[in-house]
């Protein structure tokens, strides 16, 4: 019989939500300097779906730290997004870092083109276009960041998340 969610699989997702919120507001300081897309990345590819629980979940507590604005309807989705690109490359990019280290550098460039798209419902292609062209150079500067991030963090965050997995594991099959 196949266990649902454990109590320790849960508390997994609730800490790796409280770790996006926790290594956002350290980094908040650096304009578009983030280790969150890194750490959804490589949590994806050792936890699979689970991480779109906690994306969720550091969605909401964002909204509670800072409030409501348009901003937070692009958070519903983008984390979702990288969660659904890398789940669909899992293979690919578990096994290459230059590959990992590339979507994150990409993810970076198109983040302001994900942002935009709430803006094409409210004021059409045209303002949608202007939004994403007025953040170009935040992000190229989010581009540098993740390929920096990505590269020096997927070793180490790679190693700390497959340990932690096993040993909930372990602590599942043995309850």
């Amino acid at each position: 019989m196949k266990k649902s969610y454990s109590i320790y699989k849960m508390c997994r997702i609730a800490i790796m939500a409280a770790i996006l919120v926790a290594v956002k507001e350290a980094l908040a300081w650096l304009p578009n300097g983030e280790l969150v897309t890194s750490i959804v990345c490589v949590g994806t590819l050792v936890f699979g779906w689970e991480m779109l629980l906690s994306t969720i979940i550091f969605s909401l507590i964002e909204i509670m730290l800072y409030g409501f604005g348009m901003w937070t309807v692009v958070y519903f989705y983008i984390w979702e997004i990288l969660v659904i690109a890398v789940m669909l490359f899992k293979p690919i990019f578990k096994r290459n870092r230059i590959l990992y280290t590339i979507l994150m550098g990409v993810y970076g460039l198109l983040f302001g083109f994900f942002s935009a798209v709430p803006q094409l419902f409210i004021g059409g292609p045209k303002m949608a276009i202007t939004w994403w062209m007025a953040g170009i150079t935040f992000d190229l500067m989010h581009c540098a960041w993740n390929l920096v991030f990505g590269f020096l963090s997927f070793p180490v965050l790679l190693k700390i998340f497959e340990k932690s997995n096993v040993i909930v594991d372990r602590i599942d099959s043995a309850v």
